[in-house]
């Protein structure tokens, strides 16, 4: 990952994680309600469940978009801006999900306290990663580790210790991994022998290649083991979420276009 690139468009990728996200919850849940009250659709749901569902189906995860992207080898911006996207969508619909869920059961949930909330897991999650990142780049650094397989299993270790932590304390994995990738790409880094260094990203490479084609593998060979399965859920599902995904990308993208134009008309003026 290019951290250039990334935080150059660190606004871009926060508009559409966080304001886009929720547009995309609430679309979503408002329509699957509505197709409810319907025919149409023969799954009885509350407006919360609706919103929940929402919430769970808005982080996502374009594994194949984004690898065709480095295949085809697109605008380094709209890489990161999607890659940045779903790495810090993970936070906001994991709040976005527990906040709903604890409605259900009927406590009441303050909108300051959902934002309290959002703001703990992104911070939580960030602080855990550059902690784990320091770790690891200090046990490079002080512990003198002779052996080349040594140095390339304690940084595969790093690499996904973090999900385990963001994962266990109700945190997100993917934005704890994403900070000790980053602190470990500036320190731990140039603490390690060359050869280590070198090895370390063929095997992390080998490694997401691997993780990526078993995901895949695992997702094709699930839908055999479903006992029933509500066609009408599903059809009317993926028709919703492709219009409340294009219901904030489109207009997200329309507003950024602007702001940026306001910029270098101003820069210009200048």
């Amino acid at each position: 990952m290019s951290r250039r690139w990334f935080f150059a468009n660190i606004y871009k990728i926060l508009a559409f994680s966080i304001i886009g996200t929720c547009i995309s919850t609430a679309l979503t849940g408002v329509f699957l309600w509505g197709l409810s009250q319907t025919p149409a659709l023969t799954v009885d749901l509350s407006i919360k469940e609706s919103l929940a569902f929402g919430s769970l189906i808005s982080a996502t995860d374009p594994v194949t978009t984004l690898a065709i992207f480095q295949e085809l080898k697109v605008e380094s911006q709209l890489f990161y801006v999607i890659f940045g996207e779903s790495v810090f969508n993970d936070a906001v619909a994991i709040v976005l999900f527990e906040t709903l869920k604890e409605t259900l059961t009927g406590e009441v949930i303050s909108i300051e306290l959902a934002i309290g909330k959002f703001f703990f897991v992104f911070l939580s999650s960030m602080i855990v990663g550059c902690i784990l990142g320091c770790i690891s780049a200090m046990i490079m650094k002080y512990a003198r580790l002779r052996e080349l397989t040594v140095e390339i299993v304690v940084v595969l270790i790093f690499c996904y210790f973090p999900y385990l932590v963001g994962q266990v304390f109700s945190m997100s994995g993917i934005v704890a991994i994403l900070f000790t990738g980053i602190t470990m790409k500036h320190y731990t880094h140039r603490n390690m022998s060359p050869e280590a260094a070198d090895l370390s990203e063929i095997a992390i490479s080998l490694t997401a290649s691997i993780s990526e084609t078993f995901v895949f593998l695992n997702l094709g060979t699930s839908v055999w083991t479903m006992s029933s399965v509500n066609m009408s859920f599903v059809c009317w599902g993926i028709l919703v979420i492709l219009i409340a995904r294009a219901g904030q990308v489109y207009p997200l993208s329309w507003i950024l276009n602007c702001f940026n134009t306001i910029c270098k008309s101003n820069n210009s003026f200048f």
